[in-house]
């Protein structure tokens, strides 16, 4: 217990070592760390004297804005170790809660512990919120981390034991090395240790961080090099087990529900609540599930007890107006591990419903303008619907003959958009622009930029549907010169005035 205690001692002969930095908030990709000058600049933290200007700090960034977080956030400084469960029920439960994340880890902790008997070197897996679900590793390294509680069941935030591998790589989101004297507690300072996040790949949030730590003797550079690759390994796993989960749950869906149409609306949701499949569902819908069901805490995963328990869960969570859905649980393996959401879809022409909920009358009207019965067509009507629910689509190509109405889907999209329809509607017909004036018309031009162009300038139609809808129709007529200035716009979303020095950002969908 006593070697894990940090003691600050300004007869200390220890030598300042090259430490490889590898994050990218760093100053330098190679730092100088001296273990005095760095005991310095923490006592000097602690007793509140103002601090050096950037360019001049004795330790990295990283390790100075930790220590920041801590000092405001209250932390002990001159704590001597992290807080531990210890009830064997607590420790298992979280063990079947972050199931996935050992089984994901399985092999590659499997490949690696093997090589660091006697190596001073042990590796551990923390879940998202820090707690360690498992470590390997050479057996004494792992008896001496017991005096800091590093071990299952110990918590290793940052705001409960300071700036450390694991903490600190769960606040950034980056692989992070923190070295010796460099935590944030005293009685950490006698450890190195190097954490990368593991991310779902599902939806890039951290779940996880692999951590190796060991005393200072066993620092490398490349240490957070081989905690990366490892974090990329599990990923790796994890993405190949939800495809493969997906894919049999989507089975079971096909297998339960026999009553299932094509025109139906259906969403497939995971153990953990979140829409792994969904056809004929508005992304308003789809997302505004998501964050009901998961409460904003970012996981959710939903009891699997009985198909009842799971089914009430469920429901409980769902809005009122969705509990009108008719839900079927999913199993696998005898186990219920997630469940489909079916609401039928209505039959009549720009007419969609949600849990029994009509649509906007703004919807019904725009799609009322565009006459037809066929099933084509009504299929373009409810893909145009669901690009006007999108907030990702940025540039749409609609193709179709002359005359069929290209414009009014464009308005369709327009008037339908809770974001778009703020802004303007601008059509252009490309086909009926001469080439010089091309350039012009789609981007404006300051004050006497060629002969006959007005002494006040003029702005283009990008300007004028800054924030709404742009529809350029028969964009085949365009001049191929302008074309490339054109895919900048789209590309980018800026765009120059001709002659004009100064680029204008655009909000536009085109």
């Amino acid at each position: 217990m006593n070697r894990n205690r940090y003691q600050s001692d300004n007869s200390l002969t220890t030598r300042p070592s090259k430490i490889g930095g590898l994050m990218s908030r760093d100053v330098t990709l190679n730092s100088v760390y001296d273990e005095r000058v760095t005991m310095r600049a923490w006592e000097a933290l602690l007793e509140g004297k103002s601090e050096p200007v950037q360019s001049l700090l004795p330790v990295r960034s990283t390790i100075n804005e930790s220590w920041h977080r801590c000092a405001t956030g209250g932390i002990d400084a001159h704590r001597n170790e992290a807080p531990i469960e210890t009830d064997r029920d607590v420790v298992d439960a979280l063990a079947r809660t972050s199931l996935e994340l050992l089984t994901a880890a399985a092999l590659p902790f499997e490949a690696i512990g093997e090589l660091l008997n006697g190596t001073g070197a042990m590796l551990m897996l923390a879940d998202a919120e820090g707690v360690l679900i498992n470590v390997i590793g050479d057996k004494k390294t792992i008896y001496d981390g017991m005096d800091i509680h590093l071990g299952i069941g110990g918590k290793w935030t940052e705001d409960v034991v300071g700036t450390n591998g694991i903490g600190t790589a769960l606040w950034t989101g980056e692989p992070v090395f923190v070295h010796a004297a460099e935590h944030f507690c005293a009685g950490i300072k006698s450890w190195t240790c190097a954490g990368a996040p593991i991310r779902d790949p599902f939806d890039g949030k951290v779940i996880g961080v692999v951590d190796l730590s060991g005393h200072p003797d066993i620092f490398r550079p490349h240490n957070i090099a081989l905690v990366t690759a490892a974090a990329r390994e599990i990923e790796r796993a994890l993405a190949d087990s939800q495809n493969d989960e997906r894919m049999r749950l989507l089975e079971a869906f096909i297998t339960s529900v026999g009553n299932y149409r094509s025109k139906d609306g259906v969403m497939i949701v995971d153990r953990h609540g979140r829409a792994i499949y969904s056809n004929n569902v508005p992304i308003g819908e789809k997302k505004r599930f998501g964050d009901t069901i998961r409460e904003g805490s970012g996981r959710c995963r939903l009891p699997e007890l009985s198909n009842s328990g799971f089914l009430d869960s469920v429901a409980t969570a769902l809005p009122r107006e969705m509990q009108s859905w008719h839900l079927c649980p999913l199993e696998l393996n005898g186990e219920v591990r997630g469940a489909a959401f079916v609401f039928p879809q209505l039959d009549d022409v720009g007419k969609r419903s949600i849990g029994g909920r009509a649509t906007s009358p703004r919807l019904k009207d725009e799609a009322a303008l565009i006459v037809g019965e066929s099933e084509a067509l009504r299929k373009s009507i409810d893909v145009a619907c669901k690009i006007a629910e999108s907030e990702d689509i940025t540039s749409l190509l609609i193709e179709g003959e002359t005359g069929v109405g290209k414009e009014l889907f464009a308005r369709l999209i327009h008037s339908t958009s809770d974001k778009l329809a703020k802004g303007p509607f601008v059509a252009l017909n490309c086909g009926a622009i001469t080439k010089e004036l091309f350039g012009s018309e789609l981007f404006g031009h300051i004050g006497g930029a060629f002969t006959g162009a007005s002494r006040e300038g003029k702005a283009g139609v990008f300007e004028h549907a800054d924030g709404g809808v742009l529809s350029l129709d028969e964009i085949g007529e365009m001049p191929l010169d302008m074309q490339p200035f054109l895919l900048r716009v789209l590309g980018r979303s800026d765009e120059l005035r001709i002659l004009d020095s100064q680029s204008c950002a655009n909000r536009i969908q085109s």
